[in-house]
């Protein structure tokens, strides 16, 4: 009996070297999730959770436009305080309305780990334009283009928040200001027309009848011509996808939606006459309803009603108001 607290007491000497060989590998991390998206800069980091019993010596997270960004093969990447944790990291110098691919990275002695692979899409950027009086543009003027990006049309793209030719967005539903009511438009012309008065300014005859089989040709199309390669007149579908997929039902449902549309009013087809500013909008898309009506958006606020289609008494020749929408998704 004597012998058994030897045997006892000698057990942890005999065990002391028989623990587990340590597991070396490369690192064990997460991507974290992107924030603060700009038009051209984001947030994301990563968080490295196992070191695999090595030294980290770089860690960071990689991007590109492509997917599967690697420290060798990128956009760019940061480089941050390696170690166990978290770690934060800015990206900057994004090109605006761009999906773009991000990973975390951390590195020891056994290699490289990457976190799990997110995307984001960098947010609209307003557009400055200088617009020279011509054949598309009725005067000379700077303007800043406010956008937002919206998937109300169907798919997530960029929109300008303000009409085509407005110095302002509008201030409310029933704006009557020139500023806000920007320039109009008859259906497939290029050339617009500035409205302050009553009939529009500086503008060359009113054309009357016009009658043609044709949806609005891109090498006419003010948006293209003005903002630049990217934009474009909406379609009527995506028109008519706003309106009944966000339920438009008044004017001041329209001002209030993502598009802050309202009502600028439109030119008489017959005399170029300007009417309802302030108390209608009348909003014409890309695409035409037969060779004498052009399809567009039509909203009066007083019967807190919207129509989506050809309108008997405004043909192709009345000149209404445009906005316009990217032509990529993002």
């Amino acid at each position: 009996m004597r012998t058994l607290p030897f045997i006892i007491a000698a057990l942890p000497v005999l065990f002391a070297g028989c623990g587990r060989e340590e597991r070396i590998a490369p690192p064990n991390l997460v991507t974290l999730e992107v924030r603060e998206i700009s038009s051209n800069s984001a947030r994301s980091g990563g968080h490295v959770y196992g070191d695999g019993n090595r030294e980290i010596t770089r860690a960071g997270i990689v991007w590109s436009a492509s997917p599967g960004p690697t420290i060798d093969i990128n956009s760019g990447l940061t480089e941050e305080k390696p170690g166990l944790g978290t770690f934060q990291s800015y990206m900057t110098g994004l090109d605006y309305r761009v999906r773009y691919f991000v990973r975390a990275y951390a590195v020891n002695s056994e290699g490289i780990a990457y976190g799990e692979e997110v995307s984001f899409t960098t947010a609209c950027e307003d557009i400055t334009v200088s617009h020279s009086a011509g054949d598309v543009a009725p005067e000379s003027s700077t303007v800043t283009y406010q956008t937002v990006k919206s998937s109300l049309s169907g798919e997530p793209r960029c929109w300008i928040v303000q009409n085509l030719g407005a110095s302002r967005p509008a201030s409310s539903p029933t704006d009557d200001s020139p500023e806000a009511a920007g320039w109009y438009w008859q259906f497939n012309n290029k050339r617009g027309y500035l409205v302050t008065g009553t009939l529009p300014e500086q503008a060359p005859e009113w054309m009357t009848g016009i009658e043609e089989d044709s949806d609005w040709l891109p090498a006419g199309d003010p948006c293209a011509l003005l903002l630049g390669h990217g934009w474009r007149l909406p379609t009527g579908e995506e028109w008519e996808t706003v309106h009944r997929e966000d339920g438009w039902n008044s004017s001041t449902h329209a001002f209030e939606s993502e598009l802050r549309v309202h009502a600028a009013g439109l030119l008489d087809p017959d005399d170029g006459m300007l009417t309802g500013r302030g108390v209608y909008g009348a909003y014409w898309t890309g695409s035409q309803h037969n060779d004498t009506y052009g399809k567009y958006l039509y909203f009066y606020g007083g019967s807190s009603t919207m129509f989506h289609y050809a309108f008997s008494r405004y043909t192709k020749s009345s000149g209404m108001t445009l906005r316009c929408v990217s032509e990529r998704l993002y």
